[in-house]
């Protein structure tokens, strides 16, 4: 399914847009961001259950999972995070 049809246009712009040091990630919603990923996969070939399956995220989630499909390589480093919390700097 592509990216918009199953997003809508307005956050697969805002997932391109959005530094992911922005999110606001838990353990808890990388786990709900996998949680969906599997879900989707899952629905493979069914659209509408795919569709149902992403408004029925909420908004934060909803933008990470798109931006975890839209950048794979992404997903370790947003999990890695989720864990371990944000990155403080010192100095």
């Amino acid at each position: 399914m592509e990216m918009a049809a199953m997003f809508g246009r307005k956050l697969v712009r805002a997932a391109r847009e959005t530094d992911p040091m922005a999110l606001d990630l838990t353990a808890e919603r990388m786990e709900a961001v996998h949680n969906a990923a599997d879900t989707l996969l899952a629905k493979s070939g069914d659209t509408l259950g795919q569709r149902r399956t992403v408004t029925r995220l909420d908004a934060e989630t909803r933008l990470a999972l798109c931006m975890w499909i839209m950048d794979l390589g992404l997903a370790g480093k947003l999990a890695a995070r989720a864990v371990r919390g944000p990155i403080q700097v010192c100095g």
